[in-house]
């Protein structure tokens, strides 16, 4: 029987995967940016210090361009804060994770929020994408990761949870619970993986 086009591109990836060791794979997925997420916790920990993202840093520049670019109205007023600065009592998911939990914020990335909240109608593939061993009280250090299926690999993106507000407020995607961040911490961290062109 004749490969089709997608049979042989899923033979190539299974050959490629095989020769890196397994990389990609849901057991040793790749590390974006080179950051390996137990690594740097375990180094903020050891420090007593929060982590920061120096590959893609809190600033005007890692908003975006033309209306959120540097030069914009929009984004002078911006300040980066991490959920214990905006609000007593973070949660990293509240009551489990939900689709009221994803209201879009000023980016206007409708087509990201509707797949975010299609994960949460499965909750195997949800804690795939969103590690649920994260949190803001049992070894809080800042640092917070995600992984997201791309051309054939799972790829594990770390961030920090400093997010863009104004007045307070959390800027793009939040959630109905004040304090709850899972969903504004994963469209941060989509962000860093498939930046604007």
């Amino acid at each position: 029987m004749p490969y089709t086009p997608s049979g042989f591109f899923c033979d190539r990836l299974i050959r490629e995967r095989e020769r890196r060791d397994g990389e990609g794979t849901l057991s040793k997925p790749l590390h974006f940016s080179g950051q390996d997420y137990a690594t740097l916790k375990q180094e903020c920990l050891t420090k007593k210090c929060l982590f920061e993202d120096d590959t893609f840093q809190a600033t005007v520049e890692s908003l975006g361009y033309k209306e959120l670019g540097h030069k914009s109205n929009k984004v002078k007023n911006i300040v980066w804060k991490r959920p214990k600065e905006i609000c007593e009592n973070p949660q990293f998911i509240v009551g489990g994770a939900s689709r009221t939990d994803i209201c879009q914020g000023d980016l206007g990335d409708c087509w990201l929020l509707a797949a975010i909240a299609c994960l949460t109608l499965n909750e195997k593939l949800l804690y795939r994408v969103v590690p649920h061993e994260q949190s803001y009280t049992e070894g809080y250090c800042g640092i917070f990761h995600f992984q997201f299926w791309r051309y054939g690999d799972w790829v594990d993106v770390v961030i920090d949870d400093r997010i863009p507000t104004l007045n307070n407020q959390l800027v793009f995607t939040k959630s109905a619970e004040r304090n709850e961040f899972w969903s504004a911490l994963l469209e941060k961290a989509y962000a860093k993986y498939v930046p604007l062109p």
